[in-house]
């Protein structure tokens, strides 16, 4: 049997801000962040959660660390949760890549699941990984906290959605997304996101 996962981004960072691509940067919260965190904590304290999984990156495992305490739930990290490696594009903007190479991110979205930045690892790594650490967890209702393109291929890969650019669902930020062995429910529970609105990797 299946965990019965809720899947959540880890909270804003200043690069998240500065909508700078992090991959496997392993930037902490920014002091917004952590308050943030610590808001959705009552607004998850009503699901039944009964532990926290997180990626072992500083910005995911410190969501993970306020929220459980707030929640009173033990914590653990698996490394197939971990970000996206998004090689040279990393600590750049969507702006500056463009800039720099006006048909390299083109390209790459014309790809779909075989979008591949340059030195970092395709989307259908992502999925195997993050499929691979989610099947070995316990049979219980519990939060992962990861990130944007490990939820996006967990949610597009369960409603057998194509990664084309224009085509599935828009992941909403801040929200909470079900995975689970009956259904896949993106954007389920709007967290609060505060006045400030980060980026998306």
């Amino acid at each position: 049997m299946t965990p019965r996962i809720g899947l959540i981004r880890h909270a804003p960072t200043q690069w998240n801000l500065d909508k700078r691509i992090q991959g496997r940067q392993d930037i902490p919260l920014c002091p917004w962040g952590r308050e943030l965190a610590l808001a959705w904590a009552g607004q998850l304290s009503g699901l039944g959660i009964e532990g926290i999984v997180a990626s072992p990156m500083k910005r995911a495992r410190e969501t993970g660390r306020i929220l459980g305490r707030a929640l009173n739930l033990d914590m653990v990290s698996l490394p197939g949760l971990a970000e996206q490696h998004f090689g040279t594009w990393e600590g750049k903007t969507l702006a500056e890549i463009r800039t720099a190479d006006p048909g390299e991110l083109h390209g790459q979205e014309q790809k779909g699941w075989n979008f591949t930045p340059h030195g970092g690892e395709s989307r259908l790594q992502v999925l195997a990984r993050a499929l691979a650490a989610i099947n070995a967890l316990p049979v219980q209702k519990l939060l992962v906290i990861t990130h944007y393109s490990v939820i996006k291929a967990l949610i597009y890969h369960g409603l057998g959605l194509d990664y084309m650019p224009g085509k599935g669902v828009e992941i909403q930020p801040f929200h909470l997304h079900w995975f689970t062995p009956e259904r896949v429910v993106p954007n389920a529970l709007a967290l609060d996101s505060g006045t400030c609105k980060a980026g998306t990797k």
